[in-house]
């Protein structure tokens, strides 16, 4: 029943960055337990529209990508971003299989459309190397770093990763050393369906 029902718990106020509600009730079934939840909520203003972004997208076009429900799945991301950018937000774009590869770099907000050509034909090839894609994106992410804007990593894989060190542990530590660096990071897992 996780996220199943809307429970109506309260949004943060505005001087705060987090809400916590904890609700305990009587177990229904079983004798002297208790049900309880716990409710975090954090505010949903989004970025503020003078704050530009730093975006470097690393597509993984492995051949466990191959599938067309995961292209179109990346496909529908990437064009639905691409809508929301503005013109002093930058672009990075990098796919990887055995090797990364930088497709496109420091690319204008409002010319990101353009970029949907090169996502739309990207082959699906060989293994997965994420340490060395990551690698990269880290590069590129530091060079277009400015201050006062948001410099984000966006890792678009479905994870099967083959090649390079693919230690959970080491990736792990490569991952905190990028937000160490005030770059953000996000991972999308694409999956059948």
């Amino acid at each position: 029943f996780v996220n199943a029902f809307d429970y109506g718990d309260p949004l943060p106020s505005p001087n705060e960055k987090v809400a916590c509600r904890v609700e305990q009730s009587i177990h229904p079934f079983l004798q002297q337990r208790n049900v309880l939840r716990v409710s975090l909520r954090t505010a949903a203003t989004g970025r503020a529209s003078d704050t530009p972004l730093r975006l470097t997208f690393l597509l993984d076009n492995s051949g466990s990508m191959e599938r067309a429900d995961r292209q179109q799945t990346v496909r529908r991301c990437f064009a639905l971003l691409a809508r929301q950018l503005t013109p002093v937000d930058q672009v990075t774009v990098i796919s990887f299989a055995r090797q990364p590869r930088l497709l496109a770099d420091k690319v204008s907000g409002d010319k990101s459309q353009q970029l949907m050509g090169l996502i739309e034909d990207l082959p699906s090839e060989g293994g997965t190397n994420i340490e060395a894609a990551l690698q990269l994106a880290f590069e590129k992410a530091r060079e277009q770093q400015i201050e006062g804007a948001q410099s984000r990593i966006i890792l678009l894989t479905d994870g099967a990763v083959n090649l390079g060190d693919a230690n959970p542990n080491s990736l792990s530590h490569l991952i905190t050393t990028i937000r160490d660096a005030g770059i953000a990071f996000d991972a999308a897992g694409i999956s059948a369906d």
